[in-house]
C-alpha cells in the first residue's frame, strides 16, 4: 500500500508593509504539540512566512492517524527586531500573549483575545483593596479549578501554582461586594520560556482532510505624517519660497497622490523636531508635511521631489525605512 500526502492546513502571516511574504516570525512547538505531530504522522513545511502541517495516508486519502478534535498549539516568535517601526500600534504586538483560535468557523480564525503568558506557577496582584474577596481560577467554559478567599487588607496577591494542569486559557475573576474584576492568563511553562509573541491554537476539523484551510494573520502597516526638513545653506527667504515638494510618481505607480504643504519655523508644532537639531550657519529652514498620514510599505514610493521654482532638485526623496521609528527626514541642499 503507497502512503500519499496531503497538506491539513495553513498558516500563513500577511503584513501590509511588505510587497511579498512576511518573514518575521518562527514557528515554534511545545512538547505536546510536538508529540502529537510525530503520534498522528504530521510533518511541516515552512516556507516564504507560511507553515503548512501535512498529513500521511494512503493512495485514497483516508489518513493513517485521524486527529479530528485535536488541537495543535503553534508559538509565533518574532526575530525582527525592528517589526514595531513599521507596524500599526493598533494591530501590531503588544506586552500581553495574542491568542488566534478556530472555535467559531473551524476554517477560520477568531478574533484574537489577549492573556498574559505565565508558567506553571504565577502571582495574581488583586485590582483593588475590597476585602472580603473571593479569587477564582477558572477555564472559559466556567469549570472553577480554584477557589482563594482573601480576608486580610495586608494581602494584595495571589499565588498559584498550575504543575500538571492542562495547558490554555485561564481566567482569574475577583468576586467582592461591588462586583467582578477578571484577567485572562495563558498558561504553559514551554511557551512561557520561549519568549513568544503570539499563540495560534487551532482545534483539527474532520472536514480539514478534504478541504484544508487557510488561515491568515494579518498585521497593518502603520501610518505618519511625512514630513521633509529641508536645510537650504546659502538660501534667502525669497529662495526658500521657491522650494516645493510633489509626488510626481502617483499616476506611474497607480497609488494615491501625496500631497504636501509648507510649513515655516514659526509654525513648528510640538509633534515636529525641535529647531535646535535644524539650525545650521548660513542655513535656512523649511518643512514640507504632508497632508495625510502615508502608510509604510517596504518599497519606497518613487519620484517624490524636491524642486525650486520648477526645476527639480532631487528626483527621489528617501522614504522612511524598516529601521526608521518615525518618518522625520532631514535634506541637505545649498547653493553657491
Amino acid at each position: 500500500m503507497s502512503t500519499s500526502f496531503r497538506v491539513l492546513f495553513t498558516v500563513r502571516i500577511s503584513h501590509a508593509y511588505y510587497s511579498g511574504a512576511c518573514r518575521d516570525f518562527a514557528f515554534t512547538f511545545p512538547p505536546e504539540t510536538a508529540q502529537l505531530l510525530r503520534d498522528g504522522r504530521l510533518c511541516i513545511r515552512e516556507r516564504d512566512g507560511a507553515l503548512s502541517v501535512i498529513s500521511g495516508g494512503n493512495e485514497h486519502g483516508v489518513p493513517a492517524v485521524p486527529l479530528g478534535g485535536s488541537r495543535l498549539r503553534i508559538g509565533l516568535k518574532l526575530v525582527n527586531p525592528r517589526f514595531g517601526n513599521f507596524t500599526d500600534p493598533e494591530n501590531g504586538l503588544i506586552s500581553s500573549l495574542r491568542i488566534y483560535g478556530n472555535t467559531g468557523d473551524p476554517a477560520s480564525l477568531d478574533p484574537p483575545e489577549q492573556a498574559t503568558l505565565v508558567g506553571n506557577r504565577f502571582t495574581h496582584v488583586l485590582s483593588g483593596t475590597d476585602r472580603p474577596v473571593a479569587v477564582l481560577l477558572r477555564d472559559p467554559s466556567g469549570t472553577i479549578w480554584k477557589m482563594v478567599p482573601v480576608e486580610s487588607e495586608a494581602a494584595d496577591s495571589v499565588g498559584f501554582d498550575m504543575t500538571g494542569y492542562p495547558a490554555g486559557t485561564y481566567i482569574v475573576e475577583e468576586i467582592f461586594a461591588g462586583g467582578a474584576e477578571r484577567t485572562r492568563y495563558y498558561i504553559d511553562a514551554e511557551l512561557w520560556s520561549s519568549g513568544i509573541a503570539a499563540l495560534i491554537d487551532v482545534t483539527i476539523d474532520d472536514m480539514f482532510y478534504e478541504h484544508p484551510p487557510e488561515f491568515v494573520i494579518d498585521f497593518a502597516a502603520r501610518k505618519d505624517l511625512l514630513k521633509y526638513y529641508v536645510i537650504a545653506k546659502n538660501y534667502s527667504e525669497a529662495d526658500l519660497g521657491l522650494l516645493s515638494v510633489a509626488d510626481a510618481g502617483y499616476a506611474e505607480e497607480g497609488r494615491p497622490e501625496v500631497t504636501f504643504s509648507a510649513v515655516l519655523p514659526g509654525d513648528f508644532t510640538a509633534s515636529e523636531l525641535p529647531l535646535s537639531l535644524l539650525e545650521h550657519d548660513d542655513a535656512g529652514i523649511i518643512l514640507f508635511r504632508s497632508d495625510t498620514s502615508v502608510t509604510r510599505r517596504e518599497r519606497g514610493r518613487r519620484k517624490i521631489q524636491l524642486s525650486r521654482n520648477g526645476d527639480v532638485l532631487i528626483t527621489h526623496l528617501p522614504q522612511p525605512g524598516a529601521d526608521r521609528a518615525d518618518a522625520d527626514m532631514i535634506i541637505h541642499i545649498s547653493k553657491p
